[in-house]
């Protein structure tokens, strides 16, 4: 599962007139997120006080500013109905956090409060769990709205969630994680499994050895793996070249030639 995008207050909080450049900038900002989420490059954070901002969302207007029926309508379909979208995460438990910093031109008002108190929740969360490597991003209006990215309002903490464009969101980690258990790192991996298992990895076996080994291909890799079938188990050092080949962590390489299919997956939050 890709990493989460959370939401400015200037796309959730419209309890407040906002000028036509700045709902203009928002929905091109939507539909540049859109596209992302359909390519399966992020999700969309949610939370129950960030589906409260849609609840009461403010309908006042709208016949004037057309593009905010528009804008209303994304908001539900990604944080009330589609779990395919957006991705849940509780708060309820975390009593002690700090308050987050809130984008340029965010404006102000209580719902903008409860979005840095509620952010500021989930960024404790994150720091128990994954310090500072972010899976979540606070989604930037203006670079997702073709404009170059803003910053925060100062006073602008060390700890925060970083401000994201469409070409930040490949330096986020994934949501998810692979469910490899500790202890798979001490057992060893004999030649039959990992001749037997490669595949799983996508690698494709020579139909006869060279010599003592086997060569070991992968798709796109610059190199073949050699399995020597005089060397059983296969020794780490040879392991551990896999990950670069594979395209996959260790972990996951040797869970994988061990037991024949890759782990779980689990998320980090």
């Amino acid at each position: 599962m890709p990493p989460l995008v959370c939401l400015p207050p200037s796309v959730l909080d419209h309890t407040f007139p906002r000028s036509r450049a700045v709902l203009q900038r928002v929905s091109v900002a939507l539909g540049n997120l859109q596209e992302k989420i359909e390519h399966n490059e992020c999700k969309v954070l949610s939370t129950s006080t960030i589906g409260q901002f849609v609840e009461t969302f403010e309908w006042q207007g709208v016949e004037s500013y057309p593009i905010l029926q528009a804008v209303y309508g994304l908001l539900v379909e990604w944080l009330l109905k589609s779990d395919q979208i957006s991705v849940r995460i509780t708060t309820d438990s975390v009593t002690e956090f700090v308050l987050h910093p809130v984008p340029a031109d965010s404006g102000d008002g209580v719902l903008v409060d409860f979005w840095r108190e509620e952010i500021g929740k989930v960024y404790e969360i994150h720091k128990r769990h994954c310090g500072v490597d972010y899976c979540i991003g606070v989604a930037c209006d203006f670079a997702f709205g073709n404009y170059p990215k803003g910053d925060y309002l100062p006073p602008i903490p060390e700890e925060r969630f970083p401000l994201v464009g469409p070409s930040d969101l490949s330096t986020l980690m994934d949501i998810e994680e692979w469910d490899v258990p500790a202890e798979l790192n001490a057992m060893p991996i004999s030649y039959s499994n990992a001749k037997k298992n490669i595949k799983i990895l996508n690698g494709i076996v020579a139909d006869s050895a060279e010599g003592s080994h086997y060569k070991v291909t992968f798709p796109g890799a610059a190199r073949p793996w050699p399995l020597d079938f005089n060397i059983d188990p296969v020794p780490d050092r040879f392991i551990s070249q896999l990950p670069i080949l594979t395209g996959f962590p260790e972990s996951v390489v040797r869970f994988a030639l061990i037991y024949g299919e890759l782990p779980g997956r689990k998320r980090r939050l």
